[in-house]
């Protein structure tokens, strides 16, 4: 009874928000479209997007500048979710804005590392991160190098881990930087959900954010092994330091055998493994258990707790999923991909 007084109104809204989500036959109309300025301007018209692309010329948008928007709508669905949520539920929404915080230096660094100054607008998500985040938009804009950037965020719990990798020296690439943003993230959740989280608001949180971290546990040993021959030390250094339904032993397991087909029957004896039968367990397997689980999870845990913390993780997730597929839908009608194709891609898409 206490978790459905403290949870009516925001679950409620939530139900509300998630009638105005892109449907499978909409996607698929927008894929039979002949240009990415009819899609921009079918996106226009919907709901949530219609505010935020009244004033926006559609003509000759740039794919930096159309995910910058789309995300908008992202950040705007947040807010609304925070004034809904109680002082409780605002902790824990407060610590998912590193989400946010982390995509952004993510995108930040790249152009740093690419373009040597941040070409992006910042000021459109600059009313957002002033409510809810300590980073300084303003002095992250004007950052030449990555090296500036991480000096403007030097009071933020960014700058330890940052520092961290740029005094090892050896010229640290993007995909370090990304990679200890990336850590941070999770373990900050993780180790959150104890100190602010109680009942079955902890329970939602731990599944979703235990089976995230195991199955991009998963797919980084794969990769790794697949694409680049990395050594166990070197896979490792990837790995978020979380045990959920992996243990230790099988993730040490998982390192060391020597090729992907000792990994495939290594990987029968986990939990992972034995919902899969042998003939499932795959090259592709690895690419399509993230998305595949986690969408089961999140469906799960919104159906059989609705009036808990899972109503608005899920339908955070269910945003993500939505911009991630509309960024690359746009990108496949630019090349004039078949319908066909696009839904392919589109349904075999991940968002971390």
């Amino acid at each position: 009874m206490s978790n459905l007084l403290a949870y009516s109104g925001l679950t409620t809204k939530v139900r509300a928000m998630e009638s105005n989500l892109i449907t499978h036959e909409m996607f698929t109309e927008m894929a039979g479209l002949s240009s990415v300025t009819e899609v921009v301007n079918y996106i226009g018209n919907l709901k949530s997007y219609k505010d935020i692309f009244s004033s926006v010329d559609v003509n000759g948008l740039h794919r930096g500048d159309l995910e910058r928007y789309l995300l908008l709508s992202s950040y705007k669905d947040f807010g609304k979710l925070y004034n809904f949520a109680s002082v409780k539920q605002r902790k824990y929404l407060e610590i998912y804005f590193m989400r946010y915080e982390t995509h952004i230096l993510k995108q930040v660094f790249r152009e740093l590392t690419d373009k040597h100054k941040v070409i992006m607008d910042l000021s459109v998500i600059k009313p957002y991160f002033e409510r809810f985040s300590d980073l300084d938009l303003d002095a992250i804009s004007k950052s030449t190098s990555v090296d500036e950037c991480v000096l403007a965020i030097s009071n933020t719990q960014y700058a330890a881990p940052l520092k961290h990798i740029h005094d090892l020296g050896s010229n640290p690439s993007l995909f370090d930087y990304e990679l200890a943003l990336d850590l941070l993230y999770f373990e900050t959740m993780w180790n959150s959900r104890d100190k602010y989280l109680k009942g079955i608001d902890h329970k939602v949180i731990t599944e979703a954010y235990g089976y995230k971290i195991d199955l991009l546990n998963l797919q980084w040993i794969y990769r790794s092994k697949k694409y680049y021959n990395l050594k166990p030390a070197q896979i490792y250094s990837m790995l978020i330091p979380v045990n959920y339904k992996l243990s230790k032993a099988q993730i040490k397991q998982l390192v060391n055998v020597d090729n992907i087909n000792a990994m495939s029957e290594m990987l029968k004896s986990t939990y992972y493994g034995k919902t899969y039968n042998d003939s499932e367990l795959n090259d592709n397997s690895y690419e399509t258990m993230y998305e595949t689980y986690l969408n089961k999870i999140y469906s799960l845990s919104f159906r059989n707790n609705p009036y808990s913390l899972a109503c608005v993780n899920t339908y955070l997730h269910q945003k993500n999923q939505e911009i991630a597929k509309l960024i690359s839908l746009t990108e496949c009608v630019r090349y004039s991909l078949p319908v066909s194709e696009i839904n392919d891609i589109l349904y075999n898409s991940e968002v971390k």
